[in-house]
């Protein structure tokens, strides 16, 4: 849980992607104990939130929000 008086979007969000003003593509891919949802970003798709029923994958660097989504 992260406690902190900054906004989430400028905690996670990639400084190497520009911040646009309509909607961003949201895309879905499968886990083995579940789900990521990543934003397109130019090429790639930055990590925005992951749902899993296995505890340990929160603690994978590879699934944190705001990192590079190699996955697919």
């Amino acid at each position: 849980m992260l406690y902190t008086v900054r906004p989430l979007e400028r905690i996670y969000t990639d400084l190497n992607c520009k911040v646009e003003e309509k909607p961003q593509e949201i895309k879905m891919f499968e886990t083995e104990h579940g789900q990521i949802y990543a934003k397109k970003c130019e090429d790639k798709y930055i990590i925005d939130q992951l749902v899993s029923s296995e505890m340990s994958d929160y603690l994978k660097e590879e699934y944190q929000p705001g990192s590079e989504y190699f996955g697919e």
